[in-house]
């Protein structure tokens, strides 16, 4: 397949990717204007019933559903669409573009719209293949393509464990210490494999 086609066919599904989020952003605002619509027939509802003689109810708006909520919901789930939609563009990139070991390696950002600033992260298709066990660990940590053990997770702040996460802290260093001491290479080859997935490489070392 030559380049010019190869790129048509990118931006064609590129096209198609945009139809998608588009349709999807137009459905979570119909679903919200239907909501705001149901919450207010329901406080309606219960003003008729608090107007009787007979009622002793006391209405509370705080259990409702306002219009910023809505609006923040929506923003919030239009921002994770963009990053879905952004992740896609760079897997059809990746998968399309990178096939010899000195071609650029586009970076992914995680389910958290971050992108990794850490030693170790390849560049090219060829440092991806040479990553070191550690840096597969990593790199899949950060991803969530593995977590730390369950093991290793005492009940504490949901801030310290993000903290603890985070690349270059010794806690991380030692959950990256503990999955060294317990992986097999079946186990990094699997890692690599869907790190590769990940990234939209057609790349396998498991052969899958």
């Amino acid at each position: 397949m030559s380049d010019t086609s190869r790129i048509e066919q990118l931006e064609a599904k590129i096209e198609h990717l945009s139809a998608i989020i588009d349709k999807q952003s137009k459905i979570i605002a119909k679903t919200g204007e239907k909501l705001l619509t149901l919450e207010l027939k329901d406080i309606k509802a219960k003003l008729n019933s608090s107007n009787t003689p007979q009622s002793t109810t006391k209405l509370d708006l705080d259990d409702y559903v306002t219009n910023e909520d809505v609006v923040q919901l929506v923003t919030e789930l239009q921002g994770q669409l963009d990053q879905i939609e952004d992740r896609s563009v760079i897997r059809l990139f990746n998968n399309s573009a990178v096939n010899e070991d000195n071609d650029t390696l586009e970076i992914l950002s995680n389910k958290d719209g971050e992108i990794p600033d850490f030693e170790g992260v390849p560049t090219t298709l060829g440092e991806f293949k040479q990553l070191s066990n550690v840096d597969l660990i990593q790199l899949g940590l950060f991803y969530e393509v593995i977590f730390i053990p369950q093991e290793n997770q005492p009940s504490q702040d949901p801030d310290q464990i993000v903290q603890q996460s985070k690349p270059g802290s010794k806690e991380l260093k030692n959950h990256i210490d503990q999955i060294l001491t317990n992986f097999s290479n079946e186990d990094y080859i699997t890692l690599f494999d869907d790190l590769a997935r990940y990234f939209g490489l057609k790349y396998r070392k498991g052969g899958i």
